[in-house]
């Protein structure tokens, strides 16, 4: 029997509408990426074809343990995208199914076994606690965006401003439309104003009280036709949630309200790059007035354009449909995996010692270290189980030197962290009384040293473009 994919979300009410959208991404790219059946359910009080009219899409409550008990079974995979499931839920599916990602915007829950991905620019900065059942995505490529943002682009900024979006999401929880509507008629009332709506606005009559001649009201729009209003929108007025970063990939100036707590760091993130204004009613005006000057403009436009977004769903389908790492003690017939990966060009580059390794140097080495007991040697592996890379612990009393090589398929895919605590627990899982990690990077080797800080270590020397990192294990 094949497995199946449940992706699980809610909408509607004062979940909006933004976790189904990114989570409709998700499905697209699994429909395309894998053989599973898939399976697709949306819990909410309301839930319109206003937003998403896939037929593949079912409201359905799944927060329930009868649910989860009776469907998911070891050879499904999940994707689960929610404000408020209890943690008791999270632990009865990853109990239950083979792989599950969690979908967190600001470190919500203590998530059990499986992957959490923080689709956003903020994710690596929060306090996510690392163990070998987990494994942590985030940054630019695991941004999602609907598929039609990725082509089409903005070329320049208008010296003046004569168009305006205002857009709120799926059912404008604030009910902000009308009053923004009504402060710009008053601010700047010679622009057009492209206000988008839905079926779940419980507002529209009290936007109708604000439209004159230079309103338009959009309602139910598609995807290919919000990319191009924001394109041609002069300045955009808008919520923090999934739709702050179809903003920044059109590179549109923008004035962002914060309307839930999920969307904090969003916009703290963007916000301190410089690519978006925060404002407040209170502050709404003179927000305004700021943003209309075109040097202000042309600096957000130029600040989205260095924000690199990537294809985040499917990055994500990728990590949920990709083997999980694991290690094990090397072995002798690991002896030529270890040989032609120490002698990659980019492996020997960010070495210490960049020479070539000649292969009887590397037998008569790779014997030894296999049975010294103050060396602890690794491999890298899946499920599969291919050979991905090695990791090796040089201790002395109770320290231990860390080296890792990844093999090219894995590495730069946020792999490293997850192989790093793989690694942490193995040394502690054999009883060697080991207090601090250490580790010695190529000042050119930023990626290396990109990795050692965020999982903790600290720099405590810098000698000869040879920079000392330490981690002290509590």
């Amino acid at each position: 029997m094949i497995g199946r994919l449940y992706i699980l979300t809610e909408a509607g009410g004062t979940y909006g509408y933004g976790h189904v959208i990114r989570c409709n991404e998700l499905y697209k790219k699994a429909y395309r990426k894998s053989d599973l059946e898939l399976v697709f359910l949306v819990e909410g009080v309301e839930f319109s074809n206003g937003i998403i009219s896939e037929e593949y899409i079912e409201k359905f409550n799944w927060k329930r343990i009868e649910f989860i008990e009776k469907y998911i079974t070891e050879k499904d995979y999940v994707i689960i995208d929610s404000y408020n499931t209890s943690e008791e839920l999270y632990h009865e599916i990853a109990l239950r199914a083979k792989k599950v990602i969690y979908i967190d915007d600001y470190n919500r829950i203590n998530y059990p076994r499986g992957i959490v991905v923080n689709p956003s620019l903020y994710g690596k900065k929060l306090d996510y606690k690392y163990d070998s059942l987990k494994h942590y995505l985030s940054g630019d490529e695991y941004i999602i965006l609907r598929n039609e943002f990725y082509y089409e682009s903005r070329n320049n900024i208008n010296d003046e401003v004569k168009n305006i979006l205002i857009t709120f999401g799926g059912s404008d929880i604030l009910n902000l439309t009308p009053l923004i509507l009504k402060k710009v008629n008053e601010i700047s009332p010679n622009s057009k104003k492209m206000v988008v709506i839905t079926d779940n606005f419980k507002n529209y009559e009290k936007i109708l009280d604000y439209k004159n001649e230079n309103t338009t009201i959009l309602k139910n729009i598609t995807a290919s036709k919000m990319c191009r209003l924001m394109l041609d929108a002069d300045i955009a007025i808008s919520a923090g949630g999934q739709t702050i970063y179809e903003l920044i990939k059109t590179s549109t100036p923008s004035i962002i309200f914060e309307v839930s707590y999920n969307q904090k760091y969003n916009i703290k993130a963007l916000e301190d790059l410089g690519t978006i204004l925060k404002s407040d009613i209170d502050l709404f005006e003179e927000n305004f007035k700021l943003i209309e000057n075109y040097d202000v403009r042309e600096s957000f436009f130029k600040n989205c354009n260095k924000v690199n977004i990537k294809n985040g769903a499917e990055n994500i389908i990728f990590s949920l449909l990709t083997p999980e790492l694991k290690l094990r003690k090397a072995e002798k017939k690991d002896i030529d995996y270890v040989y032609e990966l120490s002698n990659e060009k980019i492996v020997r580059e960010n070495s210490l010692n960049t020479q070539s390794i000649e292969f009887q140097n590397h037998i008569v080495w790779f014997n030894e270290k296999i049975n010294c007991k103050n060396f602890k040697f690794y491999i890298i592996y899946n499920d599969n189980d291919n050979f991905l890379g090695q990791m090796r612990f040089e201790i002395n009393n109770d320290e231990a030197t860390v080296s890792i090589s990844l093999a090219e398929k894995i590495r730069g895919k946020n792999n490293g962290t997850y192989v790093l605590e793989l690694g942490k627990q193995a040394l502690l899982e054999e009883n060697i009384d080991i207090k601090k990690l250490i580790s010695y990077v190529k000042e050119t080797n930023i990626s290396s040293s990109k990795l050692f800080k965020k999982y903790g270590f600290i720099e405590v020397e810098n000698k000869d473009n040879i920079i000392k990192y330490i981690y002290d294990i509590k």
